[in-house]
């Protein structure tokens, strides 16, 4: 296994959206236009300081992350997904690491995030890495990161 962390191209757009399908159907979601819509604008929803990266492995899309500018002290991870084969071997890791270190360099103060209670690797790896639980709303949970002393 290779994996490179790359920037979102449009080449990768139709992989990106049937990754982000494959992932709901998983976890019991329909895939919702009204609530993806940014996955038809990606360089424009996550240009400026955001960004978007693809996990590649051997030439194949396995996973992506993306940040999204909110104002310009903070940030809010998107889009954190990795196909199932793939998971538990540090790729993951690799996603989340890169959208911090890009959030420093862009100079934010906060990253913030939610998920829900059931991707349990997923808040184990947010809490790892110094999100802070801020909320939640049923099963969703809200986390923030400060950067501002890191």
């Amino acid at each position: 296994m290779s994996v490179e962390i790359l920037p979102f191209t449009e080449i990768y757009a139709e992989s990106v959206k049937q990754l982000v399908i494959n992932v709901h159907q998983e976890f019991g979601f329909d895939y919702d236009r009204r609530l993806d819509v940014d996955l038809d604008k990606i360089s424009h929803i996550y240009g400026g300081r955001g960004g978007f990266w693809i996990a590649i492995d051997n030439g194949n899309l396995i996973g992506t992350s993306a940040l999204r500018e909110d104002t310009q002290y903070t940030g809010t991870l998107k889009r954190m997904y990795l196909l199932p084969p793939f998971r538990g071997k540090g790729i993951g890791q690799m996603l989340l690491r890169h959208v911090i270190e890009h959030a420093k360099q862009q100079e934010y103060g906060e990253i913030l995030l939610d998920t829900v209670t059931y991707q349990k690797s997923a808040v184990k790896l947010y809490e790892k890495y110094g999100f802070i639980k801020t909320g939640y709303k049923g099963s969703q949970l809200f986390y923030q990161l400060t950067l501002a002393n890191r």
